[in-house]
């Protein structure tokens, strides 16, 4: 299966996975901050900026994602450092746990596998970050308007929807069908946090100090089982920190490449 990659630089290769609601072009800031001597890698989400979608709806979601990520790094044919943000990290994490892959290094931004089950049970917004996808559900089969604005608004701040461009809303807008798929394929991402345990490979897990508290606890909480696991907080963003402080993002990904 072909994968349509955009590609910059030549070196090392770094592979940069996009979140929900968003496309390659996500990754320029911190592509602009990056010295030369790197082979920069992106690639477009199942069902996002036209890409095709392996996920049929017939459960097992995740597993198709991951699948996907394996033939992506089979196309790159070449062992990489592992970027993702948002639900690009979560595809990351969840192909690692599932194959194994050639990867060097894995740096995430905002990741959010709000699935993954604690040994004393479950987080205590868990409950509540579970029905969005069904709220979102509801919202696309009743007209409502702006439904993307459930997810947007709800990892940042009631109000950040209304202020992004025309542009982007009715894009996210026109994702919405996709990111139900999202939602779902997270969910058939539970491991125990325990299972992060064979992760053996360098990794940051980084978040904005204004990060929503299920991807703060979470995150740290999977860190912590990682065995060469780190963590870092990115001051005064949020989860569209790769876009409003890409230099500190770049900075991250380079320090954590330097010392792998």
């Amino acid at each position: 299966m072909a994968i349509n990659l955009s590609r910059r630089g030549e070196g090392q290769p770094i592979l940069f996975l996009p979140g929900s609601f968003s496309t390659t072009a996500a990754w320029t800031g911190v592509w602009d901050a990056f010295p030369p001597g790197y082979s920069l890698l992106s690639v477009n989400l199942p069902g996002y900026g036209g890409a095709s979608d392996p996920r049929q709806g017939r459960g097992d979601e995740i597993r198709h994602l991951t699948d996907w990520m394996q033939s992506l790094l089979i196309q790159i044919d070449d062992p990489v450092h592992l970027v993702g943000h948002s639900f690009g990290g979560q595809i990351a994490l969840a192909a690692l746990l599932a194959e194994g892959a050639d990867v060097l290094s894995l740096t995430t931004f905002e990741a959010n596998p709000i699935f993954v089950r604690p040994p004393d049970g479950p987080f205590s917004w868990w409950r509540e970050v579970a029905g969005i996808g069904a709220r979102l559900e509801t919202a696309l089969r009743e007209g409502v308007e702006d439904p993307a604005a459930l997810v947007i608004d709800y990892w940042t701040r009631p109000g950040t929807f209304a202020e992004l461009p025309a542009p982007v809303r009715d894009f996210c807008n026109r994702g919405v069908e996709t990111n139900i798929r999202d939602w779902n394929s997270a969910k058939d991402f539970a491991p125990p946090l325990s299972a992060f345990n064979i992760l053996d490979l360098p990794c940051t897990l980084a978040w904005g100090s204004r990060a929503s508290r299920p991807i703060e606890e979470v995150c740290a909480a999977i860190a912590g089982q990682l065995p060469r696991g780190e963590t870092a907080v990115v001051e005064r963003a949020d989860h569209f920190l790769i876009t409003t402080h890409p230099q500190i993002c770049a900075d991250i990904i380079l320090d954590r490449i330097s010392r792998s």
